[in-house]
Order: C-alpha cells, then sequence, then structure tokens
C-alpha cells in the first residue's frame, strides 16, 4: 500500500452580515466521473467562525484516504460542502447547529 498525498482544500463561508459568525462545516471528496458519488468526507462538523480579519476563508486537510481508509489514486476529484449557523449552547460551551429550548 502507499502513503496518501495529502491535500489543501480552501473554501469560503458568508462574510455578509454581522461578524463574528460561527458556522459548522462538512466536507466531502467526490469520484472523479460521477460528481454525485461521495467516496471520502473529512472536516466533519468542524467550527469556524467568519470575522473581519479572516473574511470567511479556510482552509482544510484532506489526507488523500477514502472513507474505509484506503488511499485513492492519483486524479482529479471534486469538492463538495455543507455549512450551517451554529451557536454556543450554554448548557454544554459546544456549539451546535440545532439547540434544543430547555425552558419551561
Amino acid at each position: 500500500m502507499q502513503a496518501a498525498e495529502v491535500v489543501p482544500v480552501s473554501y469560503e463561508l458568508p462574510a455578509d452580515g454581522p461578524l463574528p459568525q460561527t458556522y459548522r462545516v462538512t466536507l466531502a471528496i467526490t469520484a472523479p466521473d460521477s460528481p454525485d458519488s461521495i467516496i471520502s468526507q473529512f472536516a466533519c462538523g468542524v467550527v469556524r467562525t467568519v470575522t473581519a480579519e479572516n473574511q470567511g476563508k479556510f482552509s482544510e486537510t484532506w489526507n488523500g484516504l477514502d472513507d474505509n481508509h484506503m488511499p485513492l489514486p492519483p486524479g482529479t476529484y471534486g469538492v463538495k460542502g455543507i455549512y450551517m449557523p451554529a451557536r454556543k449552547w450554554k448548557i454544554t460551551g459546544e456549539y451546535h447547529s440545532l439547540i434544543p429550548n430547555c425552558s419551561k
């Protein structure tokens, strides 16, 4: 088995509106011949905060492996992403995209 190549993946989140704005982000690698076929997910649910300084520009690293942790052959792959607004839940201090209302 050969070593997988590490690949940087850059992306932008919306930087309009009041800042800072926090999001949860998931990125996926798609097959070269089928952009609807996801072969690897990475940066799953990572928390990223858009500020005036970063202007919504971020970079993650894909390890070149599929979801079975096997190296993929060299080639051109696609990237898909999803993001959603996130807020810090006061109970745990963690960021969530959906926060339950625990009032009586």
